[in-house]
C-alpha cells in the first residue's frame, strides 16, 4: 500500500488519537495541529501536501 491509500490511514489514526486527548477541539483546531506538526519531505507542495505526520 502506498500513496494516498497509506496516508489516509496514518492521518486518520493520528486524528483519532488527538481527538481522544482533546475532545473539545473543533475541526479547525484539528487541522491546525495536523498541519503544523508535519515534516517537510523536500518535495513541492503539490507532491507532498503539508508533509509527513510527525
Amino acid at each position: 500500500m502506498s500513496g494516498t491509500s497509506m496516508a489516509v490511514t496514518i492521518v486518520t489514526g493520528t486524528a483519532a488519537l488527538l481527538l481522544e486527548h482533546n475532545p473539545d477541539w473543533i475541526p479547525d483546531d484539528m487541522k491546525t495541529q495536523l498541519m503544523s506538526s508535519t515534516m517537510d519531505l523536500g518535495f513541492m507542495a503539490d507532491e507532498q501536501g503539508a508533509g509527513e505526520v510527525n
